[in-house]
């Protein structure tokens, strides 16, 4: 009995010492993929690098990069990659593909970053005018920032005296609506223009990006 049960721990030390010198012995490395920590903002180029144990110095490996919601614009090929998220409504996902490992070994690897839909509608301008008097300057500036927000809408508010006439209010907003579209070139669609009354002529300018909330008018 004695010797039965010093063989079966003799039996247990081998498996113990056979897996640990399999981990040891093993020709596969361990893969992994980090992004920013961050929240992801649009149109700023986001950085996914692999990382690779020691062990990958034995090989010579090459990377192929796949990503979804986005396209890769610097470093397919290599371990680091720069990638422009071309659809913020959606999670974006970096897959490298390694070729030159042992067949019986690990050779892809994927991070997903979540998207923020919780992004407020951003304050772009706010400013005085006279009732009838658009601010070209400023919607100049607006239509420029509109390309780092591609799918964003544009909401305007527009505040006026509540003695102003109801012709006048819509010959304002007829303005700004022709200003942008036929001279700028904006598309109707993302363009949002809404009136209140208030003790001041006032307009504000917002940039809401999908998926936000529009925003409210707050009287002033």
């Amino acid at each position: 009995m004695k010797n039965l049960a010093f063989a079966l721990i003799l039996f247990l030390i081998f498996c113990f010492a056979a897996l640990a010198q399999t981990n040891e012995t093993s020709p596969c490395p361990m893969i992994s993929i980090t992004g920013p920590s961050d929240i992801i903002s649009p149109n700023e180029p986001i950085i996914f690098a692999a990382h690779f144990s020691k062990k990958a110095e034995d090989f010579n490996l090459k990377y192929n990069w796949i990503v979804s919601s986005g396209e890769i614009i610097e470093g397919q090929g290599t371990l680091i990659v720069k990638v422009l998220q071309n659809d913020i409504s959606k999670n974006l996902t970096a897959t490298v593909e390694i070729k030159g490992l042992p067949k019986e070994c690990e050779s892809i690897a994927s991070v997903t970053m979540s998207v923020d839909l919780a992004r407020k509608p951003e304050l772009f301008a706010e400013f005085s005018t006279a009732s009838l008097q658009i601010d070209k300057a400023r919607l100049d500036s607006l239509t420029k920032k509109l390309l780092d927000e591609p799918t964003a809408t544009i909401y305007i508010i527009e505040k006026f005296k509540p003695n102003t006439s109801q012709k006048s209010i819509k010959q304002k907003v007829q303005k700004i609506k022709d200003y942008l579209i036929k001279e700028k070139g904006i598309e109707k669609d993302i363009i949002v223009i809404l009136t209140a009354l208030s003790d001041k002529n006032l307009s504000q300018f917002f940039i809401v990006p999908i998926g936000s909330s529009p925003p409210t008018i707050n009287d002033k």
